[in-house]
C-alpha cells in the first residue's frame, strides 16, 4: 500500500527535500572513465610541472597504489 500523498509531502518538508531525492535512482554511471581521465590530467601536469620533491613524495605512494591494483586484477 503506498503511503498518502500528504504523508509524503509533510515527510519531504520536514526533511527539506522533495519526493523525487528520496527515491532510488537509476543505476549508477560508471566511474571509472571519469576518474581514469582526472587522474590522468593531473599525472600529465605533474610530469610537466614536477620537480625532484613532488616526485619523491609521490613515487612511494604510486608505488603502493599500483601494487594494490596489480593485486586486485
Amino acid at each position: 500500500m503506498d503511503p498518502p500523498i500528504d504523508f509524503v509531502d509533510r515527510v519531504t518538508t520536514a526533511l527539506g527535500t522533495t519526493a523525487a531525492d528520496l527515491l532510488p535512482a537509476a543505476a549508477p554511471a560508471d566511474p571509472l572513465p571519469v576518474l581514469r581521465d582526472q587522474a590522468e590530467r593531473m599525472l600529465g601536469e605533474l610530469v610537466r610541472a614536477g620537480d625532484a620533491e613532488a616526485f619523491a613524495r609521490l613515487n612511494p605512494i604510486l608505488s603502493l597504489i599500483l601494487e594494490a591494483a596489480v593485486r586486485r586484477g
